[in-house]
């Protein structure tokens, strides 16, 4: 289980970085370092007991390894949870930027450059979007049922990749979506100007016709 501890470790510890840049201000998750805080102390217990020899604490399990091996998954599902908090940093960035690429695109735009736009990204950023939330219900996971954890874990990573996916389409099309989007944009004001022309022409034509009749109202007087 010690070994399980360090292998996890390693893992969270690169999503905690990569949360850290892309945060706001380059700033460590304060939840995350506190898990992280809590694993670590775990770890001292067990290690004080199982490796230096120090006497159980009072009121506790009498049995050594016991108490060493309910610190260890504690420490783990601490870890877990620091991984969590890294990778909700992750993923609501990630969801930020393929949001502004919706908002600032016509969907029709989307759907001329992007060849499938359906498929490689509405349907793949909606299943992201739900395994997210599914695997959030791992923090909520109690210390004795930690073997759930890799399963919650892995549906969170997975979605991640997927909207890494989604934003590597959106990124490779950038440049087509931005020319599109100004030619449709050209096109809408020369709509708008010819409108506006017209409705200029039709207020002439109508003033034209005023005054024309008042004058032959005039010279027919």
């Amino acid at each position: 289980m010690s070994k399980q501890l360090v292998t996890l470790y390693r893992e969270v510890k690169s999503h905690v970085i990569r949360s850290e840049k892309l945060s706001q201000d380059s700033r460590i998750s304060v939840p995350a370092l506190n898990e992280l805080r809590n694993a670590f102390d775990h770890n001292m217990r067990a290690d004080a007991v199982w490796r230096h020899g120090e006497s159980l604490p009072k009121g506790v399990e009498t049995d050594v390894f016991r108490y060493c091996e309910k610190n260890i998954e504690k420490a783990i599902g601490h870890v877990y949870r620091a991984g969590y908090d890294a990778l909700d940093i992750i993923a609501l960035n990630k969801i930020r930027r393929i949001k502004k690429y919706v908002d600032d695109f016509r969907i029709t735009t989307l759907h001329t450059v992007i060849d499938d736009y359906t498929g490689k990204i509405r349907q793949p950023f909606r299943e992201a979007i739900k395994s997210c939330n599914d695997a959030k219900l791992g923090k909520d996971v109690e210390p004795e049922e930690i073997q759930q954890h890799p399963q919650f874990f892995g549906w969170y990573t997975q979605a991640i990749s997927i909207l890494d996916g989604v934003l590597d389409v959106y990124e490779s099309h950038e440049e087509d979506l931005l020319a599109v989007e100004k030619e449709v944009a050209s096109s809408d004001q020369a709509q708008r100007d010819i409108a506006r022309l017209q409705r200029n022409l039709a207020i002439l034509f109508g003033i034209g016709s005023i005054v024309t009749a008042v004058i032959i109202y005039c010279v027919s007087g």
